[in-house]
This record gives C-alpha cells, sequence and structure tokens, in this order.
C-alpha cells in the first residue's frame, strides 16, 4: 500500500494525507540522473501486461478528465509541472487517482521519478496485471 493510501486509510484527510506524501517524496527525491528501471519487471512474462498503445490511450484519456491540467499541453511527453501546469500536491494527486483508476500501485521510490506522461506510461506498461483503467 503507497504512503498516500496508508495516510488516507489511517484516518486523514485526502488533502493533508497529500500534502505530507508530496512533501515527502520531495525531500527523498533522489537525482533523476540516477534512476534506473526496477530489474524485477525483466523477467516477468509478457501475456500478463496491457500493450503500451492501449495503456497510453487510457492515460491521456483520464488526464484529459482532470481539472487542474492544462488539456491544450497534453501530450505523450508533456512534463506535469512544466507543461501541465501542475504543483507538487496535484502531481501525488494524480499519482494516487492514477493508482485507483488503474488498480495498482506505484512504488513510492518510483513515484519520485514519474514526472512526464510517457513516464507513467512506462511505468504502467511494465506493470502486470493492471486493469487498464475505466473500471
Amino acid at each position: 500500500m503507497s504512503a498516500l493510501r496508508r495516510l488516507v486509510a489511517g484516518g486523514l484527510s485526502k488533502s493533508l494525507a497529500s500534502q505530507l506524501a508530496a512533501s515527502a517524496l520531495v525531500s527523498a527525491r533522489p537525482s533523476v540522473a540516477s534512476f534506473v528501471p526496477a530489474p524485477r519487471f525483466s523477467g516477468l512474462a509478457t501475456s500478463h501486461y496491457v500493450p503500451r498503445e492501449e495503456v497510453e490511450l487510457k492515460v491521456l484519456e483520464f488526464l484529459g478528465n482532470y481539472p487542474q491540467i492544462k488539456k491544450e499541453a497534453l501530450t505523450p511527453t508533456a512534463h506535469f509541472v512544466h507543461d501541465l501546469g501542475l504543483d507538487s500536491l496535484s502531481c501525488t494527486e494524480v499519482i494516487v487517482e492514477l493508482e485507483l483508476e488503474f488498480d495498482t500501485e506505484f512504488n513510492d521510490q518510483d513515484a519520485a521519478y514519474l514526472v512526464t506522461v510517457n513516464d507513467v506510461v512506462d511505468y504502467l506498461a511494465h506493470t502486470p496485471y493492471i486493469q487498464g483503467g475505466g473500471h
């Protein structure tokens, strides 16, 4: 269970939990240059994955309905902060909503590196058994 989900389940309001999780993400975030995808994904059977193209369409559709996102800037290469106009709290909320939408959990350390639409799509495309959104 992600840290934010644990905080909400423990009785904190979603807003306060998001603020706490966002501040923890920002303070604990290592350099982007040191990011290496988790090796645990490489040995898994590909038959349990949703095709990347399908994931991309679902993520773009989901983000297109998110109120704080600048719709005119929404592309696969869009950066959440620089292009879509989200602050760190909104980024955390988007990640939590994507977890719920795709019935999965982002590793808290990996979530710090999900800064573009393509980052999220790639992560979800390499996550087995995701629901593909829309449930």
